[in-house]
């Protein structure tokens, strides 16, 4: 089952090249992104993310719009239960039964709700006992 990033990540990387941002987490990075340009010229959008500054607002809305469309392709391919199910695995949520950080991934989700993630974990933690994923 794809992950949400994975779903969007050709797009994302369109939209990167055409903004002109990059990944620097490092100085030989951060050269070779900026081909020669001044750093002035560059916006951080955190996480290493630099953007062209007359680009940010486009990459920024784009990124946005990405999302969106990616939850709904998400959504269309997997259903709720399979993507709520998908994010418990992801943060081991059977070792210690908190799932606060799967309602916070999945809050752009409409129609997800804290209830369902805690009816999901049921299903999710019989099937961690019944499959030994401890």
């Amino acid at each position: 089952m794809q992950y949400l990033t994975q779903i969007i990540k050709e797009q994302q990387s369109a939209l990167f090249d055409e903004c002109g941002a990059f990944f620097a987490f490092n100085e030989e990075q951060l050269k070779e992104g900026m081909q020669g340009r001044k750093a002035e010229e560059y916006a951080s959008f955190g996480t290493g993310l630099l953007v062209l500054k007359e680009h940010a607002e486009k990459l920024d809305k784009g990124l946005i719009d990405l999302r969106k469309q990616g939850i709904k392709k998400d959504i269309a391919l997997h259903g709720l239960p399979a993507i709520i199910q998908r994010e418990l695995g992801n943060y081991e949520c059977q070792f210690g039964g908190d799932t606060s950080k799967v309602k916070e991934v999945l809050e752009d989700y409409p129609d997800i709700t804290d209830e369902m993630i805690d009816t999901e974990y049921k299903v999710f933690f019989q099937k961690c006992i019944d499959n030994d994923w401890f």
